[in-house]
């Protein structure tokens, strides 16, 4: 029975994630999305933003389990904007505080299975490092979720928490539509 047991765990245990771990924050550039060292939904290691693989980039990035109902709803409401552009791709970063190697594992095979679509794993990557230094960067609170447009220079050059309003949308597809023609955007 034990040996059983081992040979499914070890069976399980290879489809798993590793721990990730934590990462440094590369605050050179004030107007630039952090670099920082994560790990994506499939386990592998990514370095952002040059993981960041858009023209122009949509990132939503959350603090707390509780945030990833407003950024299920920004995807939602974003989709009819990326569908049209190709060259726009969303992103998803949980930024968690550092923990252990043990709960850091834990965390990140829970999220994985919780997300099914492979595209949507490749574009989730978890970052565990100093939350109050990568919000006060982006001059953001880590109390609410923020959504990003990058720029191709991995600038930000629009940001938002809360509720995408019907104004507010129709900003983000001329700043989108701008960026992608190579236009200065607002």
């Amino acid at each position: 029975m034990t040996y059983a047991f081992l040979i499914f765990t070890a069976i399980v245990l290879v489809g798993c994630m590793g721990p990730g771990q934590v990462s440094e924050l590369g605050l050179a550039d004030p107007r630039q999305f952090p670099q920082v060292k994560g790990e994506d939904l499939t386990g592998a290691p990514q370095w952002l933003p040059v993981a960041f693989h858009g023209k122009v980039n949509v990132v939503a990035v959350g603090f707390e389990r509780s945030h990833q109902s407003m950024i299920e709803k920004w995807h939602a409401t974003l989709q009819p904007i990326l569908g049209e552009n190709p060259e726009a791709q969303f992103y998803e970063v949980p930024v968690i505080y550092e923990m252990n190697g043990v709960a850091r594992f834990w965390l990140n095979n829970a999220m994985a299975l919780y997300v099914s679509d492979r595209q949507a794993k490749k574009h989730t990557v978890i970052v565990y490092t100093n939350r109050e230094q990568f919000a006060k960067h982006l001059d953001v609170s880590v109390q609410d979720p923020v959504l990003l447009i990058l720029d191709d220079n991995d600038h930000v050059v629009w940001k938002s928490s809360g509720t995408i309003s019907q104004l507010e949308y129709i900003k983000v597809r001329d700043i989108l539509k701008g960026l992608l023609k190579n236009e200065t955007a607002v």
